[in-house]
């Protein structure tokens, strides 16, 4: 595909919360895979509370919205309200996962602030 297309389709995916390596084009070449898989050895740098911290004052923490509908006919859904979703933006490793995040807030007596900061941005 066109570097274009590929570039688009790993910006939804990292929108989508999805942790991207890359993207490669096929036929995918063996050092190429390699190459992308070799980021994974480096395994995910560890959070800290200063860190989760630190992203409250940059304002790193964002809300994504997600539908709460019901089916109420064929081809046909209400939609019933919505959730508030916390994301962390990170600058240097993109989207953080609320796994890793949510259970650092609550261990480290900042889940208030975390709480506090979804209602204010929703």
């Amino acid at each position: 595909m066109d570097e274009r297309v590929l570039a688009t389709a790993e910006q939804v995916g990292r929108a989508q919360g999805l942790n991207m390596l890359g993207a490669l084009r096929k036929p995918i070449l063996l050092p190429e895979l390699e190459a992308i898989l070799r980021k994974t050895l480096r395994g995910e740098s560890a959070l800290t509370p200063a860190d989760l911290d630190l992203a409250f004052k940059r304002n790193e923490i964002e809300v994504f919205y997600q539908p709460k509908a019901a089916r109420v006919g064929p081809k046909r859904w209400l939609v019933q309200g919505v959730e508030a979703l916390a994301r962390w933006r990170h600058p240097q490793m993109g989207f953080v996962s609320p796994a890793r995040f949510v259970p650092l807030a609550e261990q480290h007596g900042l889940i208030r602030k975390l709480t506090e900061r979804v209602i204010e941005l929703a």
